[in-house]
């Protein structure tokens, strides 16, 4: 996946279904955002290239609600679909799990730096070389 800098306030853009993961970190924070069409669902994921803010189509939300903010998250677009009435479907294939040292090092972030920015680590327990 060619990764591409994200600016403060724009949200990632769900392009080209594949088998590639789109967006993969700790989810860090849920909204509901008023949009044009509506009320909208806006997650931010802390990758390890900063954070990533992206709306969340329905069935996205709906997969996401299992999950819990702290949680590491891959997200892959993997199928651009029609429903009955004709209507774009996006279609995500979802894996979570616990922010444990495996899963944020498969994700490519620093557990020790996690914690730390997470909040869960009094900063005077932090040793200093």
């Amino acid at each position: 996946m060619a990764l591409r800098e994200i600016e403060t306030g724009e949200l990632y853009e769900w392009k080209n279904p594949s088998k590639d993961i789109d967006i993969e970190g700790v989810l860090k924070s849920y909204k509901e955002q008023t949009t044009p069409k509506g009320v909208g669902n806006v997650y931010d994921v802390r990758t390890k290239n900063g954070v990533v803010p992206f709306f969340a189509p329905q069935l996205l939300h709906e997969k996401l609600q299992d999950a819990t903010i702290g949680d590491v998250v891959q997200i892959t677009y993997t199928k651009l679909d029609k429903t009955n009435s004709g209507n774009d479907l996006k279609l995500f294939k979802i894996l979570r799990g616990e922010a444990n040292e495996e899963n944020l090092k498969m994700v490519g972030l620093d557990p020790k730096m996690e914690e730390i920015e997470g909040g869960e680590i009094d900063p005077e327990e932090i040793p200093f070389d």
